[in-house]
């Protein structure tokens, strides 16, 4: 373990054994000094559960780095699976791309690319998508951004994203009080909309990825 994180503990404990809140706050003090650390490895440091690391990393105001640095000392991207499915999706919309393109647009290695179009030549199915974090705790940090909250245009995104996050049960409540004169129609505008956000979404990870490399 780096020095630096071996002070934070012990400072924060002062060598004693800590409360659950103590060890927290170490987690907390190690995610912010490193956040590149996979949540495995701080959790050892601080004497949590990985699980409890996720949750207190959602709490940082600043974007996780895209890749973590587990105990192994490997690095490793966050969401490799959705990476995945980025570098196919570029295959099939820009299919003159060379693999070195579509690896530094993905942030995949040409191997990995390589794979993925042998994969979509044998007519295999895009990978599922991950089951990603809490959307209402996500909501919740991003509230907490005053670059958001402070901004007539951060203002408006919140109150989509507010607007269309929802438990699975509400969704579903609201799905069966539709007529089923309008189910139809219903349908296509809600396709049009995860249509639009899937855009959306798309349009901020290429972002992001354009300026990490």
């Amino acid at each position: 373990m780096p020095e630096s994180a071996v002070q934070v503990s012990g400072n924060a404990t002062g060598g004693q054994p800590s409360s659950l809140a103590d060890r927290k706050a170490v987690a907390a003090r190690i995610v912010g000094a490193h956040p590149h650390w996979s949540d495995r490895r701080i959790a050892t440091a601080a004497g949590l559960s990985a699980a409890t690391v996720a949750r207190i990393r959602l709490r940082r105001a600043e974007p996780d780095p895209p890749d973590r640095l587990g105990h192994d000392g490997r690095t490793r991207p966050v969401n490799a699976r959705e990476r995945r499915r980025h570098a196919r999706s570029l295959l099939l919309d820009e299919p003159t791309l060379s693999l070195r393109e579509v690896a530094r647009r993905a942030g995949l290695s040409p191997e990995t690319v390589r794979s993925v179009r042998s994969q979509l030549h044998r007519g295999e199915p895009a990978p599922a998508p991950e089951p990603g974090p809490d959307p209402t705790a996500v909501l919740a940090q991003l509230r907490g951004d005053p670059r958001l909250r402070f901004s007539e245009s951060g203002r408006e995104l919140l109150r989509l994203l507010d607007l269309h996050t929802m438990p699975a049960r509400r969704w579903a409540a609201s799905a069966n009080t539709v007529p089923p004169h309008c189910r139809d129609a219903a349908a296509r505008v809600a396709r049009e909309c995860a249509r639009a956000w899937h855009t959306f979404a798309e349009r901020l990870e290429r972002t992001t990825a354009t300026e990490a490399s």
